[in-house]
């Protein structure tokens, strides 16, 4: 969904500076701190203090939402050049 407003956004050639994604990494609940999420791109696998393992559905999601960004900026490319044929 970010990624579609983002195309959105660049197709009406507005600067995206950059996006948020938060949390970055795993977190634990704020009132529940045994209780973690696995909501980060990398989750905590509590192997050692900075052991981090790829959260994989995140992953996926990243690279699909560059990819519709990218095709998105294509067209937009393909339809300004077919002004001028």
């Amino acid at each position: 969904m970010i990624s579609q407003e983002c195309a959105k956004f660049l197709e009406r050639n507005l600067p995206l500076l950059g996006v948020c994604m938060y949390p970055v990494i795993d977190r634990p609940d704020w009132d529940h701190t045994e209780i973690w999420h696995h909501s980060g791109i990398w989750d905590h696998d509590f192997a050692s203090k900075y052991s981090r393992v790829l959260h994989l559905e995140s992953a996926v999601a990243i690279v699909n939402g560059q990819q519709l960004i990218s095709k998105s900026q294509k067209n937009k490319f393909a339809r300004l050049l077919m002004r001028y044929f």
